[in-house]
């Protein structure tokens, strides 16, 4: 196999890092409400409305969720990073989807090395203690990807999180993050994440 070919590789960290992303800006519009501006920062950059949820994330790939997650919330720093995440349709939050993409350009290694730093602050990600990973590849939107399937635990639950990379269709670097319970995993919850896998392969 050439290099061309080679499939994408995901990284963990990475994934972490971006999500640190989401929770600093989140910690930005809240210091910004101190100084009477949070409102009008939440308004234009924070999305509830589930119609708008859902566009937001067909703006980074199409993409039909699975039964059982509906959008909740998305974000758009102005085109420079765009969010979208979608979460149980009844109470429990065992279940997240979660799509996130930064515009083209953006230097990566810069951005992973900053957030870095925020990571170890923050003490990094100890929701799920992972047990067990392994790595499949899969088409997505045309290119050969490494997929990530994580198993670990939570509170006394077992869950598996699926995560990758790929280009958005802006042309810039995306992520994809699933999680659900161990339970639907091993029933149909793998059928139902290549279903959805398989809505994001338009161009």
């Amino acid at each position: 196999m050439s290099n061309a070919e080679q499939p994408r590789k995901s990284s963990g960290m990475k994934i972490l890092l971006w999500i640190v992303v989401v929770l600093v800006l989140l910690a930005i519009v809240a210091c910004v409400g101190c100084l009477g501006l949070g409102a009008y920062m939440a308004k234009n950059l924070i999305i509830t409305d589930p119609a708008k949820v859902q566009s937001t994330a067909e703006s980074i790939t199409a993409m039909t969720p699975p039964p059982g997650y509906d959008a909740k919330m998305g974000m758009n720093m102005m085109g420079v990073m765009t969010m979208a995440m979608y979460g149980d349709s009844t109470s429990g939050g065992d279940h997240m989807l979660m799509l996130m993409s930064f515009q083209a350009g953006v230097d990566e290694q810069q951005m992973e090395s900053q957030m870095k730093d925020n990571l170890e602050q923050q003490g990094g990600n100890k929701n799920i203690s992972v047990t067990e990973t392994t790595e499949e590849t899969y088409q997505v939107r045309g290119e050969e990807t490494a997929v990530t399937i994580e198993k670990g635990e939570s509170g006394g639950k077992e869950f598996r999180q699926i995560y990758f990379t790929f280009t958005s269709k802006g042309g810039g670097p995306a992520m994809f993050m699933m999680v659900m319970p161990e339970e639907e995993w091993a029933d149909d919850g793998k059928e139902a994440f290549e279903a959805t896998l398989a809505s994001m392969q338009n161009p």
